[in-house]
């Protein structure tokens, strides 16, 4: 007597995920009845399971055989855990078809939501449940953590806090910008500038800016500075007293053998800089910077080929008496700075 299968209760349940460890499946539960309504015997029926994107026709997504056993008609079967998921993306509706002993049942069964996907499901795509989200981690320290880089194409709206390790620019004009499309800090470069940043403060205005430019310093732009106060009525506005480096000086000529060739009482606090050059061949050079008769600072006696360079620095405090001395076999150029501070 031929036998025929009937499904006749199913039931889905979404298994734990484990990163890293097992892939996801999902729990089928069913009863095989035979012709004449009845259980059939106990023993291992080979179960055929097929994914589809439809109802009827549609494309098959996924498939895996296994027996299974049957006991009092009750049987279970681990989906998934054969042949893995890898390859569905589960972001649309999905069908079951079982097939037993050749034969396809009908009709197909629809893939609903299990309990653990719709604690994750949220209104427009918001985790609604307490806890923090990881991406590449299993120990999420805030609502959202990720261990790698994170690339995004759009934007990024923020209304909290954004601790960033390293924030990259990948191209010019990309930076930060307020609600309203207002540039607050953006990279740049300019031809004859190189690369630069702008602190805009997301105002209309773009004329008035900070401008950071590698290696020539900083730039304000269209905006007066105000130390000490927040109406400054010109370039800079100072509420309160200022001490200013004075302009410096600067000494130069040529020295052979032993020689001070530059002596000075301070008439304020100030900072000393020499250096002294070869010209051509090699020789020995020596410099010192002196106060008060002491030596405070020496190169020590250098072999130099052409055009190798050395140099001192060191302060002076106001009323002393500071001397540059330099030391040299053959003829040498020397050049001194002085930069007075205060008064």
């Amino acid at each position: 007597m031929r036998v025929l299968f009937t499904v006749f209760l199913l039931l889905l349940i979404l298994a734990q995920v484990q990163f890293s460890q097992t892939p996801s499946t999902i729990s089928f539960q069913g009863v095989l009845r035979d012709g004449s309504g009845l259980p059939v015997t106990d023993n291992g029926y080979s179960v055929t399971f097929k994914l589809f994107d439809a109802a009827t026709g549609g494309t098959q997504k996924w498939t895996e055989t296994q027996t299974v056993q049957v006991q009092n008609g009750v049987f279970t079967a681990q989906l998934g855990s054969t042949n893995s998921f890898s390859g569905v993306p589960f972001d649309r509706q999905y069908w079951v078809q079982v097939t037993v002993g050749g034969l396809d049942m009908a009709p197909r069964i629809a893939l609903n939501a299990a309990p653990y996907a719709m604690s994750l499901k949220g209104s427009d795509n918001i985790f609604p449940n307490s806890g923090n989200v990881g991406i590449g981690t299993l120990s999420p320290a805030t609502k959202l953590s990720i261990a790698g880089d994170a690339s995004v194409t759009g934007r990024l709206f923020v209304n909290d806090t954004v601790k960033v390790g390293i924030l990259k620019f990948p191209a010019f004009t990309e930076g930060i910008y307020d609600n309203t499309d207002k540039p607050l800090l953006y990279r740049g470069w300019g031809a004859y500038e190189g690369d630069y940043l702008k602190l805009m403060f997301g105002h209309d205005d773009t004329t008035k800016n900070i401008r950071i430019t590698w290696g020539k310093g900083i730039q304000l732009n269209g905006t007066n500075v105000g130390i000490g106060t927040l109406n400054p009525q010109a370039g800079l506005d100072v509420n309160g007293t200022v001490s200013v480096m004075k302009t410096r000086e600067t000494w130069s000529g040529n020295n052979q053998y032993d020689n001070i060739v530059k002596t000075e009482t301070a008439a304020t606090d100030c900072m000393v800089y020499g250096y002294s050059s070869w010209w051509d061949n090699q020789g020995s050079i020596t410099m010192q910077g002196i106060v008060n008769d002491t030596v405070v600072v020496s190169t020590g006696r250098k072999r130099m080929n052409a055009d190798d360079t050395q140099s001192i620095s060191f302060p002076v405090p106001k009323g002393s008496t500071w001397k540059v001395r330099v030391n040299s076999d053959m003829s040498c150029s020397w050049r001194i700075f002085r930069m007075q501070f205060g008064q």
